[in-house]
């Protein structure tokens, strides 16, 4: 049986009948069942939720805005630079002083030697 038969079967039953005065207490009956069952607890963890949330969200503002205040990142990539550059100047002069490899235990190494 697929959905559409189901829906049409249950359209075609019969709505059982209710006496006047059910219909008239009925209000008065859903009132009491609710004031006989207290709220379930999910209003206490969705408070706790909600503060844990909120707790998050400013941890998250607090670290985002000491990381702009503070920068590292931007003084980690000026001295990145500055050592980029020390060491392009000091590869230009490595040429002119190379003057063999030398094979040890630890693989090849250059040696370098003054030219006098």
């Amino acid at each position: 049986m697929n959905d559409f038969e189901l829906e049409s079967m249950l359209k075609n039953l019969p709505v059982p009948e209710r006496p006047r005065r059910y219909w008239n207490n009925f209000p008065a009956q859903v009132r009491a069942q609710l004031q006989s069952h207290p709220a379930p607890a999910s209003a206490a963890r969705s408070s706790f939720s909600s503060l844990f949330w909120r707790f998050a969200l400013g941890s998250a503002c607090l670290a985002t805005t000491c990381l702009a205040l503070n920068q590292p990142l931007q003084q980690l990539s000026v001295a990145l630079a500055q050592n980029e550059i020390n060491l392009s100047c000091q590869l230009q002069f490595l040429p002119r002083h190379l003057h063999a490899l030398m094979a040890s235990d630890h693989g090849l190494h250059y040696l370098v030697a003054d030219k006098n």
